[in-house]
């Protein structure tokens, strides 16, 4: 029978069509001994195609021996395997003649990776083409491809760089099938189609979005895509390590949660902020205005700083004139632990007609006030708040906080 050749270091060659199997499994079974598989007999070096474990990871290409099976030359090892990858069997009544797929999610790890083995023969191209995935290492590579179809997926290793946070994988789809937003749809100018998110791990990050978080580039419009499709749709999502630069109010009208990384107030001493997910309010407006009759329910913030630019501290020292971090009204406000490293203004609550605030960590240095709280309907919940000069120890910024923080 046919078989992959290996070298004298015993390295597969990297193959899109794997070398024939002589049987393939049709249920789940022991892999051990000589065995007849599919009506045929066995012999020690058959090829088997077992794609049918109860644990899918233990399915691939092995060698039959008389002890325990070894996996084979060109199924033993990460690189081995890839989506799309074809091997076809040779004998048997279930199986003889057909042409198998391979396909995962996710990166492939030998002995880890559910796999799952696809009988592509009958089927259509366009069937294929959907079970295929084919990888980019960022979104600029795939938005250059030219040569994409509709029915394809595609998966990104990050999105500006292979491992950023950005990774996800996406169906082509026709354009304009639905309307860009640099997440669940993406537009791309290389193939004039669409890529439409399913985020098949389950969660949903500012960086598949398009968010830098690098401090300097304007995040504002990728942002606000993001929270309105988790307000849309009632979901969690997760801000990415750094600073989410925003130069206007991101306004929340819907229930959602937002989540980062755990900021840190400073490194080695204060005035040197730390690392962490950081909201950059880059002006002087309000920050998140959670507001309106939609809101009802629950917002929930959790593990993530805001900050503010403010006047180096000198000899009659006052902050700029910053309009509050957040305010909240008509919903239930839930902050799980918050980092307010340096606003004029912090928290205002303003409830026309419902809701309430609970607090369970709240961490500062608010300069002017810390929180406001007016047409409460319903009592707060306040657990810990610590204010604290985490962002100036410093005397000129304490004589106007002594004189004027509310």
């Amino acid at each position: 029978m046919a078989s992959t050749t290996v070298d004298r270091f015993n390295v597969a060659p990297e193959e899109g069509i794997k070398a024939p199997c002589r049987m393939a499994t049709t249920a789940n079974i022991t892999l051990s001994g000589l065995q007849t598989i599919d009506t045929i007999v066995g012999a020690v070096d058959d090829r088997v195609l077992v794609k049918s474990q109860t644990d899918a990871a233990e399915n691939g290409i092995y060698l039959m021996r008389a002890e325990a099976w070894v996996r084979a030359p060109d199924w033993n090892d990460n690189t081995d395997v890839l989506n799309g990858v074809l091997v076809a069997v040779a004998e048997g009544v279930a199986n003889a003649t057909n042409e198998f797929m391979v396909s995962f999610s996710g990166s492939f790890a030998i002995d880890t990776t559910a796999v799952t083995f696809i009988n592509r023969t009958g089927l259509s191209t366009s069937e294929i083409d959907s079970r295929a995935v084919r990888y980019f290492d960022t979104l600029a590579l795939l938005d250059a491809e030219t040569d994409l179809s509709v029915g394809e997926r595609v998966s990104l290793a990050g999105r500006f760089a292979a491992g950023d946070d950005g990774a996800n994988t996406y169906k082509i789809v026709a354009a304009g099938t639905g309307t860009h937003d640099n997440g669940r749809y993406i537009d791309l100018a290389g193939s004039g189609l669409q890529a439409f998110g399913l985020f098949p791990d389950g969660e949903y990050r500012a960086k598949q979005w398009g968010v830098t978080a690098d401090g300097s580039t304007d995040d504002t419009t990728n942002f606000k895509a993001f929270i309105t499709y988790l307000e849309t749709n009632g979901l969690l999502g997760k801000l990415p390590v750094g600073d989410t630069r925003l130069t206007s109010t991101v306004n929340i009208t819907n229930p959602m949660s937002l989540v980062g990384v755990y900021p840190q107030p400073y490194i080695g001493a204060i005035g040197t902020r730390g690392k962490g997910s950081w909201l950059f309010f880059d002006h002087s407006d309000v920050g998140l205005n959670i507001d309106g009759p939609l809101v009802m329910g629950s917002v929930f913030l959790d593990k993530f700083g805001t900050c503010r630019t403010q006047p180096t501290p000198t000899g009659g020292w006052t902050p700029n004139a910053h309009d509050f971090d957040i305010v909240f009204d008509n919903t239930d406000l839930v902050i799980g632990d918050i980092m307010l490293y340096n606003p004029t203004k912090g928290i205002k609550g303003d409830n026309g007609n419902a809701g309430r605030l609970t607090i369970n960590t709240l961490r500062g240095q608010p300069l002017q006030v810390g929180i406001e709280l007016d047409k409460q309907y319903d009592a707060p919940n306040i657990g810990m708040i610590h204010f604290w000069p985490f962002w100036k120890d410093d005397s000129n910024v304490h004589a106007y906080t002594l004189n004027n923080l509310d």
